[in-house]
C-alpha cells in the first residue's frame, strides 16, 4: 500500500461506512501516565459464549470485511520485506486467517483465551497462524 493510502485510510476516506463507524484515530498517552498500566480482565470476554456469538455476527458482513484488502495489502509489503505480521488484539481471527492464507507468517494476539479458543477451531493444528493469550 502506497503511503498516500494510509494517509487516506487514516482520514476515513477508505472503506466508507467502515471507517464512519469504527475511525481510525491516534492516541499519545500523557506524560503524567504511569509506564505499567494494571488492567483488570473483562469476564464478558471470558466467555465462550460471548467469543462464539461475537465470530458469529463479524462472520462475512460488509462491515467486517471491507478492510481486509487493507490489511492484506499491509501484510503483502512486510512479507516482501522478510517480515512476518503481529495482529494485535486479534479476537477469533477475523484478519488473521485471511492473512495466514495468504501464506504469510502471522501471530495473532489477544488477552481473552475464549476469543482464541474460538480463533484455534478455525485453524486446526496448522502452524500458521499462531495465537499468543497475554496482555498487551
Amino acid at each position: 500500500m502506497k503511503p498516500a493510502d494510509l494517509d487516506a485510510a487514516r482520514d476515513g476516506k477508505m472503506y466508507g461506512d467502515y471507517n464512519r463507524r469504527f475511525s481510525i484515530s491516534y492516541y499519545a498517552a500523557p506524560a503524567s501516565m504511569p509506564s505499567t498500566v494494571s488492567m483488570e480482565r473483562d469476564p464478558y470476554y471470558l466467555d465462550q459464549r460471548v467469543a462464539r456469538a461475537y465470530d458469529a455476527d463479524n462472520e462475512g458482513r460488509d462491515i467486517t470485511t471491507g478492510d481486509l484488502p487493507f490489511y492484506l495489502g499491509l501484510a503483502r509489503e512486510a512479507a516482501g520485506l522478510g517480515q512476518g505480521v503481529l495482529e494485535l488484539a486479534c479476537g477469533t481471527g477475523r484478519v488473521t486467517i485471511p492473512i495466514a492464507s495468504e501464506g504469510i507468517s502471522v501471530v495473532g494476539l489477544d488477552r481473552s483465551p475464549a476469543m482464541l479458543e474460538v480463533a484455534r477451531s478455525k485453524t486446526g493444528s496448522a502452524g500458521n497462524p499462531r495465537w499468543v493469550e497475554a496482555e498487551m
